[in-house]
């Protein structure tokens, strides 16, 4: 979706995608993570915190790089890591479209 205008335009489209059952599967990361847990101790899954993407990139890379046991990070990257390269033209979600993901994922959700 390219603009607000055309993400109002096919709101029943967007709709049918996010209750569908594909998308359903995909978006539940609490049954993927019991899934992988089920074949991989807990220390061969990296757990991270999403915003830490946003909020220290440089943390989260460590931390990445860290655990596959890659080194030499720190020399090969430098400067700001919150440089966005290429960003999407923002546009504001419309609030039924909002509603339904707060719905689905929001904070007070299991």
């Amino acid at each position: 979706l390219k603009s607000e205008k055309e993400c109002i335009s096919r709101i029943e489209e967007i709709k049918e995608h996010i209750y569908s059952q594909g998308n359903r599967k995909r978006s539940d990361y609490k049954k993927i993570y019991n899934n992988w847990s089920l074949f991989y101790s807990k220390n061969k899954i990296l757990e991270l915190d999403f915003n830490l993407i946003d909020s220290n990139p440089r943390e989260f890379l460590n931390s990445v790089c860290s655990f596959l046991n890659v080194n030499g990070f720190q020399e090969k990257v430098q400067g700001d890591l919150k440089t966005r390269i290429n960003q999407t033209n923002n546009f504001l979600i419309p609030d039924v479209i909002k509603t339904i993901l707060d719905d689905l994922y929001g904070e007070n959700n299991d």
